[in-house]
């Protein structure tokens, strides 16, 4: 997964430590190797980026990418709604008969719509 840009150059402004302190990242690589991973570096690495997304999305950096997505009611009725994430049925099941998307933008949801 490519890392955004915007998240490099925020983590430039942070000062070492405030993201995971290095003891931290230490004891989740002896974790690692004593469960049996093969490079329990890639573990440790994989919790500092899961971390620094984190960090970065309560900061405001980084926001989760919105979706549009067509909903088609019990009685043909079609709306567009935004989401971040997946819509499942048990979320609009109540709401939808089914969930056409996801669609990038408006434009593209409001032209499939037209479509069905």
């Amino acid at each position: 997964m490519a890392i955004p840009r915007k998240l490099l150059e925020w983590r430039e402004t942070r000062r070492r430590g405030s993201i995971m302190r290095p003891s931290t990242f230490k004891k989740i690589v002896q974790k690692a190797k004593r469960a049996g991973y093969k490079d329990p570096y890639a573990v440790a690495g994989k919790a500092y980026w899961t971390t620094l997304r984190a960090k970065a999305k309560r900061a405001g950096v980084i926001k989760n990418p919105v979706f549009y997505y067509i909903g088609v009611g019990p009685r043909g009725r079609k709306e567009i709604f935004a989401t971040s994430r997946t819509p499942t049925r048990a979320k609009y099941g109540h709401v939808f008969k089914f969930v056409v998307g996801p669609f990038p933008t408006i434009e593209d949801a409001q032209k499939h719509k037209r479509k069905l």
